[in-house]
């Protein structure tokens, strides 16, 4: 009876004691205030209110009824059709009645693409849609692995890879959702992207270069990946000679596509032109100039105005970082979360499959912040003030509120505030670094 008695005993101090380091935990973790009590209370109300939200929006969603799987994918495949048909892909009219519903796309991607795709020429839509699909769901099981092994998540693993998934899930209000959902091209070159700049920043290959090149060959737009070459290096001669390359190579390439099929290589650009003039901004510094301009009633001609002023913004920004920041001591990991957010920024039209560039990356911060700042194990906060109203102690805090201040407020379909999450949480990063930087690299 009495060794009976003890189990139990034993049992329920060993659930008291999981339930108060389970309080413990959360106080430290979310500690808005000083008192254990306060920041539980806070905690629980904070999570029943997430939850609410997310349960609205899924029950209330009309987006996936509302799309067709992958609809992007239709346009490629339309185009590739068009071609060997012996028709335009590039005239609008003749697209449209290709497209289901006669959607109103216009084919804008240069003729590489239909070159790409023209080993799928025969397949049915739903080989084709099967085809892509995986490749996505590969690439993006590929770069959660590779971060995953990189990201310092000390203990509790498991429970903090699933937030971290939960995370990566609610970034921009879903956008990882859309960017699958929509089948564009533009997310399996997003993931490669930033699977190659870890390899890069790393210097275990230089296939980030040779990549920007195919990609920039396929949309034009992503020679904004260059930027990254200008932050990695950390020296303006050697961005200016590996930049010179991959312009020769992106020109010449173009210039070999123009010879190949000139009457192509023209309804792309003139096609090129109408994206230009598009109202569909996406987000990024065109998009802010636009909503600037718009508060402040200064009137603009055209929209090529806002693109204009938006990729000038691009370029003073990305060396405005590459001063702030090219004498600072970090880690290659530290290095990669840097470039990753600043490239992504020097991109003036960014879209919700673009911003898989990023989303991993903003998606790990919290963890970053706190493992630097709060953890028992880090070798700064033995060196930090006790003050419980230190900023660093709460950055992990602010970037969970960037993640999911979308959920609180309306809806809009990729709005210009995704851009300011990118710009406070590159901005929180370098805080981060300097401070981390003044702490443990002390004359």
């Amino acid at each position: 009876m009495n060794i009976k008695m003890n189990k139990v005993d034993q049992r329920r101090q060993f659930l008291k004691d999981k339930a108060y380091s389970l309080y413990k935990k959360i106080s430290s973790v979310f500690n808005l205030t000083s008192v254990d009590l306060m920041n539980n209370f806070l905690f629980f109300i904070f999570g029943y209110m997430i939850y609410s939200l997310i349960s609205n929006q899924i029950s209330n969603s009309s987006f996936i009824t509302a799309h067709i799987l992958s609809w992007d994918s239709y346009v490629y495949m339309c185009g590739v059709s068009l071609f060997l048909n012996g028709m335009d892909p590039y005239d609008y009219i003749v697209l449209r009645d290709c497209l289901p519903d006669n959607w109103n796309f216009y084919f804008n991607m240069p003729a590489s693409v239909i070159y790409l795709y023209l080993p799928f020429a025969k397949l049915t839509n739903f080989q084709w849609l099967f085809i892509i699909n995986s490749i996505n769901f590969f690439l993006l099981i590929t770069l959660f692995v590779k971060l995953i092994k990189k990201f310092d998540f000390k203990k509790y693993v498991i429970p903090t890879i699933l937030i971290y998934l939960f995370f990566i899930l609610n970034t921009f209000d879903g956008a990882i959702t859309v960017a699958i959902y929509s089948g564009n091209m533009g997310l399996p070159i997003a993931l490669i992207g930033l699977i190659f700049l870890i390899d890069y920043v790393e210097e275990k290959n230089n296939r980030f270069l040779y990549f920007i090149l195919i990609a920039a060959l396929l949309k034009p737009i992503y020679i904004c990946f260059t930027a990254a070459i200008l932050l990695k290096e950390r020296n303006i001669k050697k961005f200016i000679i590996k930049l010179t390359y991959i312009l020769t190579g992106v020109i010449g390439l173009y210039g070999l596509l123009y010879i190949i099929d000139p009457i192509n290589f023209n309804g792309f650009i003139n096609n090129t032109s109408y994206l230009t003039n598009s109202i569909d901004l996406g987000f990024g510094f065109i998009s802010i100039t636009k909503e600037f301009m718009d508060f402040f009633r200064i009137h603009y001609e055209n929209l090529s105005i806002l693109t204009f002023v938006g990729s000038v913004a691009c370029i003073i920004h990305i060396f405005m970082i590459y001063f702030l920041t090219k004498n600072f001591k970090i880690t290659s990991l530290e290095k990669t979360i840097m470039i990753s957010l600043a490239t992504m920024l020097f991109f003036p039209r960014i879209k919700v499959y673009d911003a898989l560039f990023v989303i991993p990356i903003i998606s790990y911060l919290p963890f970053y912040f706190y493992l630097t700042f709060n953890s028992k194990l880090s070798s700064i906060k033995s060196k930090i003030s006790d003050n419980i109203y230190l900023i660093q102690e709460r950055i992990h805090l602010m970037v969970v509120i960037l993640i999911i201040y979308p959920l609180f407020i309306y809806n809009r379909w990729e709005p210009y505030h995704f851009t300011f999450i990118i710009i406070f949480s590159l901005y929180l990063f370098i805080y981060s670094i300097k401070v981390k930087n003044e702490i443990l690299h002390k004359e």
